[in-house]
Parts: structure tokens; C-alpha cells; sequence
């Protein structure tokens, strides 16, 4: 599904990480990884992991802070989306807990959306759209995990993930002649190289499996994309 968002910008953006950040030499005397391959292979050096006076839902707190501060001008959003796969409660939605954080009106929805990698481009589409039939001018997008708490670490596969939160403040624009373009998709026929069975349980990953889904879909996605608009 093709999503063409023309006339919506980014007016600000911000993140927000844990004060813990952990090295790939850290890590190994206690998971089975190989700093130097980890570094070299994966570009992955050090993550950050919230410790235990830390809360995921304050780092999206001072992202969407950042965000909205960024901006460039006063801004109340009229909707809130927190994409995440990794929430501090079944419920209430992360999105409502920083709904009350941030002192919003009633009238101001908010819901989380789980998309994984692809929650921040699900969640600004929907956002754009509901902005689009509701007449409403501004959406809080949140993308964030603490991927940490689910995180096997005796399973070399899982262990490169680390925790934040990034936010951006989408608005319409119609005078900058902005043009953003989203394809969206899904395959559900290979889930269980990336999945959690429960709340309780930590996520199970298979690195093979993902890196040949993404080596096969991502650059003819991209190629697509570009064709189609004579790049």
C-alpha cells in the first residue's frame, strides 16, 4: 500500500536514551558474542539498557519533550501514536500514560501501535491519515522499546538490541510543497525468525532467517520506490 503524504513535514524531532551504555568487550563476560565481529559485521559497538531506577515510558517522555521544544513554535498535538513492541503495561497504551504526562485534553486521542521495525512508518501513516479526515493539525509520533527486558542473553542471536525512544512532531503543510511517500508492508509467512510467545517470556530471533528476508525484500522495495519516481 502506497501512502502519499503531500502537504504534512516534520517540524521538530528529539530521543532520549539510557544514562547505561553497555560495549560489545562488556557484553561478552556474559553473552556469546564476539566483540570484534559484532563491531566489524554489524556496526554495532555499544547499546544502551535502562537500569533499574529507569522507566521506558520517561524516555519517551523527554523525547516527545525534545520534540515538541524543536519545533519551532508552540505546539499541542491533536493526536498521540506510541509505536512499540515492548510496552511497560499490557495497558493503558504507552501513548495514554504520555498523554497524562504531557497534560493533553480529553479530546486529544492516543494509542500505541506494535509494527516492531516498522512501527514509526505504520504510525505516521495512520497519524497523516487521521489528521487528513479529522481537520486536526498536529500528531506526536513516538517509536520506542526497552528491548533489554525481553533480551535472552545465553542466545547469541538476541543480543544486539538495545533501549530508547525517538519522537518527531508531524504537521500539515501545504505552502512547503512537501512530499512524503510511505510503501507499506507485511509478510507473515516467516514470523517465527523474530517473536515473543508471551508477555513473560523473552523474544526469540533467528539471525539467518532475518538477514535473508531483509536482503531479498528491503532492496526491491527501495528499487520500487525509486523507479516509480524516476530515481
Amino acid at each position: 500500500m502506497r501512502i502519499d503524504l503531500k502537504g504534512y513535514r516534520f517540524l521538530g524531532s528529539g530521543s532520549s536514551f539510557p544514562v547505561n551504555s553497555v560495549t560489545n568487550q562488556a557484553l561478552a563476560t556474559y553473552a556469546p558474542i564476539d566483540p570484534e565481529w559484532t563491531a566489524r559485521t554489524l556496526g554495532v559497538e555499544e547499546r544502551k539498557y535502562l537500569g533499574s531506577d529507569e522507566l521506558l515510558s520517561d524516555l519517551v517522555l523527554a523525547a516527545s519533550r525534545k520534540a515538541i521544544a524543536s519545533s519551532g513554535r508552540f505546539v499541542v498535538p491533536d493526536l498521540v501514536i506510541v509505536a512499540t513492541s515492548t510496552p511497560e503495561y499490557i495497558n493503558p497504551s504507552m501513548a495514554c500514560i504520555l498523554h497524562g504526562a504531557l497534560g493533553l485534553p480529553e479530546e486529544t486521542p492516543a494509542f500505541d501501535i506494535q509494527a516492531v521495525c516498522n512501527g514509526f512508518l505504520y504510525a505516521t501513516s495512520v497519524a497523516a491519515s487521521l489528521l487528513s479526515t479529522s481537520g486536526k493539525e498536529t500528531a506526536l509520533i513516538v517509536g520506542a522499546d526497552q528491548f533489554s527486558k525481553i533480551t535472552d542473553f545465553q542466545s547469541r542471536n538476541s543480543v544486539y538490541f538495545g533501549d530508547g525512544a525517538a519522537a518527531a512532531v508531524l504537521a500539515k503543510d501545504s505552502k512547503s510543497g512537501s512530499d512524503m511517500i510511505f510503501d507499506l508492508y507485511a509478510d507473515g509467512t516467516d514470523w517465527k525468525h523474530f517473536h515473543t510467545k508471551t508477555i513473560e517470556s523473552k523474544f526469540e530471533m533467528q539471525a539467518s532467517g532475518v538477514a535473508k528476508i531483509v536482503n531479498s525484500k528491503v532492496p526491491k522495495a527501495i528499487l520500487k520506490l525509486l523507479g516509480d519516481h524516476g530515481l
